[in-house]
Formats: C-alpha cells, structure tokens, sequence
C-alpha cells in the first residue's frame, strides 16, 4: 500500500488499485508512475476503468454511492467443506463460554 497525498495505490503482485476522492489526483500519480523522469523505473499502467474484482472480492456499485462487497468462491469453498448443499439450512450448535476462553498470557 502506498499513499500520495489522499490517493491510494494498494498493489499485489502485478495488480493494482488507485483510490481517491480526486479522480484528476489519482490520473496525475498514474502518470507519474509512468514516466521515468519522476519515477525511478518507468511502469507500465493499464487502466482498466471502475474496478469490479480483485483478488476474489467482487465490488458492486449502490445508487447511494455504496459499494457492496462480496467473496462468491469463497462461499462457496466454504459451503462446500462443511457438507451443505446451496439453499440448505441446518441447526448450528450454540457456543458456550467454556469453549471460547480468554487466553491471559
């Protein structure tokens, strides 16, 4: 993760997102990073628009200016694992404090 201002670059590998408030802001540090008088190597940045996956997680844009994000595979990996099949209900057994002590050391 790396900052510039209020734009963020979260990078992993290969793949990355820029995030602001100043989409100007954000153009500007691509940009920079793409030229190697400012950058100490010159990258090469493709953007690829308003993000809708990364690293599994899925984001969906709300009218209300939320993004709703969600892990589809992971679900279903997990569903998967525990033996249920899509749209099955079980009883979960209740926890009870004598499993989930505070560990004090």
């Amino acid at each position: 993760m790396f900052f510039r201002g209020n734009v963020i670059f979260l990078c992993y590998v290969d793949d990355g997102i820029f995030a602001g408030p100043d989409l100007n802001k954000i153009n500007k540090a691509i940009k920079d990073l793409s030229d190697i008088r400012k950058a100490m190597n010159r990258y090469i940045i493709e953007d690829q628009g308003d993000i809708k996956d990364y690293l599994g997680i899925y984001f969906e844009y709300l009218p209300d200016d939320k993004i709703k994000l969600s892990q589809p595979h992971l679900i279903e990996q997990i569903i998967k694992e525990v033996g249920l099949k899509r749209g099955e209900t079980r009883s979960l057994p209740t926890l009870s404090s004598k499993l989930l002590k505070l560990d004090e050391k």
